[in-house]
């Protein structure tokens, strides 16, 4: 799930926002800038499929945690071509 019901933002407009819904234990990312070529559609579902299993637990943490490490991961591969 995208972010569609929420609009999220920074000064200069680039960044990735991983958004938790404790209440109802789900996940979503909001991108912006130039974030938005780096975290392509496939790379944010594989981000929310790794924090799927910890979110269901209300381990809130280690979902964090976990989509964190994989947007880093992303960042440090670069823009897909």
């Amino acid at each position: 799930m995208l972010c569609s019901r929420r609009k999220c933002s920074t000064t200069d407009g680039d960044g990735v926002a991983l958004l938790i819904d404790m209440q109802n234990r789900e996940i979503c990312i909001s991108t912006g800038g130039i974030a938005i070529r780096y975290l392509t559609d496939a790379r944010i579902e594989d981000i929310l499929n790794d924090g799927y299993e910890p979110i269901s637990d209300g381990e809130y943490e280690q979902c964090l945690s976990v989509m964190l490490k994989d947007v880093l991961v992303y960042y440090d591969e670069g823009i897909p071509s």
